[in-house]
């Protein structure tokens, strides 16, 4: 990604606000994960929050990775507070445009990891099962195979070992659908640990 980005910068001479804005988050991005540089990058991304339109979609995914930041650094009241000003934002969104569909979803996703780290289990639960229900209801399997494994694992502790094992049986059929060997070699090794339990 910092390669991209590097060839982005130097060759563009002029760049739209947009672009611009664009190649800042992508840069927040490799500071926060590359560089261990937390403080700047979640700075970074509050500036650019102030610079654009909270109708445009750059400012969904920057106000998105943002609150991802918050939740990692552990700053909850604010990923929190993101979290429900996203939703409202997605609320006035036409979910006919697959950008928008795939923010919402990831975002949804983002805030049922976030509450399994919280060990809120049967919160996470249902807002995986929620995000899985639009998933079919709009005939995209856009982050489903990742939902249906966060359904498994925070479902570990209270669902029936068979359930728990058909989660991760659906999720592997994807993987394999859409060829995701990563994705799938993590299935195994759960479908594994699962049955010495």
């Amino acid at each position: 990604m910092e390669y991209i980005y590097r060839i982005e910068i130097e060759r563009s001479t002029f760049l739209t606000l947009e672009d611009r804005t664009y190649l800042e988050w992508i840069k927040a991005i490799i500071d926060f994960y590359q560089y261990d540089s937390k403080c700047e990058a979640i700075s970074s991304l509050e500036n650019i929050l102030l610079k654009v339109s909270s109708n445009t979609l750059i400012y969904l995914k920057v106000l998105n990775t943002l609150s991802n930041f918050y939740s990692l650094v552990g700053r909850e009241q604010e990923y929190e507070a993101n979290y429900s000003h996203l939703m409202e934002l997605y609320q006035t969104k036409n979910f006919e445009h697959q950008e928008f569909l795939f923010g919402y979803i990831r975002v949804r996703y983002n805030y049922a990891h976030y509450l399994v780290s919280k060990e809120k289990y049967n919160e996470a639960i249902q807002e995986a099962l929620e995000t899985i229900e639009l998933c079919k209801q709009r005939q995209t399997s856009y982050q489903l195979a990742p939902l249906l494994i966060l359904v498994g694992n925070a479902g570990a502790k209270f669902l029936d070992k068979e359930q728990v094992k058909n989660y991760y049986i659906e999720a592997r059929e994807l993987c394999k659908i859409y060829n995701n060997p990563l994705m799938l070699m993590k299935i195994e090794n759960y479908l594994k640990e699962l049955d010495t339990v």
